[in-house]
């Protein structure tokens, strides 16, 4: 039987090391990609068997974690941007900002992971929400609403 490897994209914060540890301890072999290795380091520990730097905003980027990893059993997106501030207070910036992480990355991992789970003809793909997606809050609409 070959190895189960799953990718955790997003693999920091506050979810992202108890979603590592959780996969190794059901059998996976587990990559965790982000924006920074060191960070993952420090925050996955051995819960990752392989730590990959990853901008998730950025379609090159995300293309070349495809090339590095390869086929996956599973894919799980768990990245997400949140900047608290009331809409008067949100720019532009900051809003599309939310939209890149929030939504362009899981498109562009899942549009990039795919090709190799339908060749193989397997694989299962989890995107992380959040409370906040249902039940916005006056700061959080940034975050909500991608």
């Amino acid at each position: 039987m070959s190895e189960r490897r799953a990718l955790v994209a997003g693999g920091g914060g506050s979810s992202g090391p108890f979603l590592c540890r959780a996969l190794r301890k059901h059998g996976y072999r587990v990559v965790c990609a982000g924006r920074s290795g060191a960070a993952l380091h420090a925050e996955v520990g051995e819960a990752a068997a392989d730590i990959v730097e990853v901008e998730l905003t950025s379609e090159e980027s995300v293309r070349a974690c495809v090339q590095r990893v390869g086929a996956v059993e599973a894919m799980i997106y768990n990245a997400g941007r949140l900047d608290l501030a009331p809409i008067l207070d949100t720019s532009a910036e900051t809003f599309a900002a939310s939209w890149q992480t929030n939504a362009l990355g899981a498109f562009l991992c899942a549009r990039h992971f795919a090709p190799m789970m339908i060749e193989r003809g397997r694989g299962s793909m989890i995107f992380v929400g959040a409370t906040a997606s249902v039940r916005v809050g006056a700061r959080t609409h940034a975050f909500a609403s991608a």
